[in-house]
């Protein structure tokens, strides 16, 4: 039945785009004026993911033409998988319908052969991302390492430290143990701590030397009571485009570089298919007008100074948003296309050599 109701939903869509016809830009104030949006998330309200994707809606309703309402609607369940089958199945597809989601676990369930046991139904090569952001995380030092560490650089040559993680599956852990191995530092790697505050007060304590915390912990705790007062130093950052404010720390790629490394192989395909990111999709088969107007809405956001100065009034950084499938097939998309056999296999091999 969703089937014959998104047929349904896309016919009435393209009748009304062929009214309009070569003028569409002109009228397309007009097809949105009046519409109610939906803007699926996959996680529960009140969080983090909850937080943004709110705070992303009501910024787009004043970007895109004739200033349709967009509510928010929590379809949480799967990590993820309720709310992309929702959209992927059953959303409308002229428009109205958007998701929120953190996709990493469903792009490896895919490209690995795993949908059908996680429950995924939808085609990840098929939704159509329109913009998107890298969850950042911020890897910092004790700046008391060896002769001093104030800048990422000064890692070359420093004695062993301490890592700390919380378990050897965790995404995270895997991502800045990849970092730390490409680069060819010297660490010893100790786990069990249960988020980042556990573990930035074994950093304080001494205890280990390096964690990796989200960007809201960084920039809410360890940003005033480590970086400012000197007691840690941020060295790179989870992301492939720059995110001023975080500095002297460095996207991981340049970091890689910087100590002799190469971001490439198997490695370094692990790390971009275990990075998180949080997306902002459309379902397919929504007529190509309207999606070019949905990016090019996000375009206009995320260049104006009211939503730049909003966002680093709530998180304390710059945006790193990006917008448009181009953009995001390079950025995200294309990593998850080199996952295989091969790749799930070399991921558990790591996994299982940081158990020995």
């Amino acid at each position: 039945m969703h089937l014959r109701n998104s047929a349904r939903h896309l016919g009435i869509a393209i009748g009304t785009l062929a009214l309009v016809g070569a003028s569409w830009e002109a009228t397309a104030q007009a097809y949105f004026a009046g519409k109610t949006m939906e803007l699926a998330v996959s996680r529960g309200s009140g969080g983090s993911q909850d937080r943004i994707c709110r705070f992303m809606a009501s910024h787009l309703e004043r970007s895109l033409a004739g200033g349709p309402k967009i509510v928010v609607k929590n379809r949480k369940g799967g990590t993820g998988v309720v709310a992309t089958n929702w959209l992927y199945s059953q959303a409308p597809r002229d428009g109205t319908a958007l998701g929120c989601f953190l996709p990493v676990r469903n792009y490896q369930a895919f490209f690995s052969g795993t949908a059908k046991k996680r429950g995924l139904v939808a085609d990840m090569t098929q939704i159509v991302p329109v913009a998107g952001t890298p969850v950042v995380a911020v890897g910092y030092v004790r700046a008391d390492i060896g002769s001093g560490i104030k800048g990422p650089k000064d890692l070359k040559g420093a004695p062993a430290f301490r890592t700390g993680g919380q378990s050897i599956t965790n995404t995270k852990d895997i991502t800045f143990r990849a970092v730390f191995d490409l680069a060819g530092i010297n660490y010893d790697y100790k786990t069990g701590y249960q988020d980042s505050s556990d573990a930035w007060a074994a950093v304080l304590r001494g205890e280990v030397h390096h964690h990796s915390s989200g960007l809201p912990h960084f920039m809410k705790v360890v940003l005033p009571t480590g970086v400012k007062t000197g007691k840690v130093t941020p060295i790179y950052y989870d992301s492939g485009i720059v995110v001023p404010g975080l500095e002297p720390a460095v996207p991981t790629a340049e970091f890689i570089r910087m100590h002799g490394g190469k971001p490439e192989g198997p490695l370094w395909s692990l790390y971009r298919t275990s990075r998180a990111w949080r997306v902002i999709y459309l379902p397919p088969g929504v007529p190509e007008a309207v999606v070019a107007e949905i990016e090019a809405a996000f375009a206009t956001m995320l260049g104006d100074k009211a939503f730049i100065d909003a966002h680093r009034k709530s998180y304390k950084v710059f945006p790193a948003w990006v917008a448009g499938r181009k953009a995001l097939d390079k950025q995200l998309v294309s990593a998850y296309r080199a996952l295989g056999p091969s790749l799930v296999k070399f991921r558990k091999d790591y996994i299982d050599k940081a158990r020995r």
